[in-house]
């Protein structure tokens, strides 16, 4: 097996408030400045990042913390939030139930359209 692809890339970490807060960072970006509002230190590091393709099925939960999966959708209409939420949502949260044994998904992060 040929030495798998391997770059160095900065990435941006968040480290928890230095004052003991709780973390928090805001969705919605500041019109005049585009950043979000935040407690938390961004530190930037850099770290191995490794080309895995062909080799996904070595990756799961238990191993990684993640896991890759294939699994077409016949779902079209990204632009439409309730759409995505009524129709998208549960046929993921399906997906990963069976995936994964997981008895109960709760999905989070997702920014509904102004």
């Amino acid at each position: 097996m040929a030495t798998p692809d391997i770059v160095t890339a900065s990435l941006t970490y968040q480290l928890p408030p230095p004052n003991g807060e709780r973390a928090f960072q805001t969705i919605n970006a500041d019109p005049t400045t585009g950043d979000r509002h935040r407690n938390t230190v961004r530190v930037n590091f850099d770290v191995p990042v490794e080309n895995v393709r062909g080799r996904e099925h070595t990756y799961n939960l238990d191993n990684a913390g993640f896991q890759y999966a294939r699994r077409p959708t016949n779902f079209r209409n990204f632009g439409d939030d309730k759409k995505v939420l009524e129709e998208y949502y549960p046929e993921s949260e399906g997906i990963i139930k069976e995936l994964t044994g997981a008895s109960r998904i709760v999905f989070f992060d997702h920014s509904m359209s102004p």
